[in-house]
């Protein structure tokens, strides 16, 4: 993940803003009017700009080259990723991360080990990810021998 960088010229954006050069994927949709059905046309990887603003109030994701440029309010955007982090705690369950073992999570519920599939960038920040679900041990986990509890 590129960096973070804050805006140093006005004419770049409010001198409060800050940006973040990122990839993104633009979908295209076909639609069946008659049908009345939306499928995926095709997917495509570009680079973007994200930009945000108290000052503005706004968060924006530009992609250049298509000469697009996409603004929401900034609470609205807030809102979102703070209730989708709630969301990532309550899916996340008993699983935390523990040390001491073959893989860096455990599920208390099952007593096993879970693999962290974050990717590099979201574990640097912090951040864990897994694809457990208690009584399925088809991702990688290992029952642990010794049954500790949390």
């Amino acid at each position: 993940m590129s960096k973070i960088e804050r805006v140093k010229d006005e004419a770049q954006g409010p001198i409060d803003g800050v940006k973040l050069l990122a990839k993104a994927v633009i979908t295209r949709f076909i639609t069946n009017r008659k049908k009345g059905t939306v499928t995926i046309k095709g997917q495509e990887t570009v680079d973007c700009k994200i930009m945000a603003s108290y000052q503005a109030g706004t968060v924006s994701i530009s992609v250049p080259e298509r000469a697009l440029l996409v603004s929401v309010r900034l609470d609205e955007m807030m809102a979102v990723l703070q209730e989708a982090s709630r969301a990532a705690m309550e899916h996340a369950g008993p699983v935390r991360p523990r040390e001491g073992g073959p893989h860096p999570l455990y599920c208390a519920k099952c007593r096993c080990w879970v693999p962290d599939t974050a990717s590099p960038e979201m574990k640097e920040r912090g951040f864990y990810s897994h694809k457990h679900t208690c009584g399925d041990l088809t991702h990688g986990e290992i029952p642990d021998q010794e049954g500790q509890d949390e």
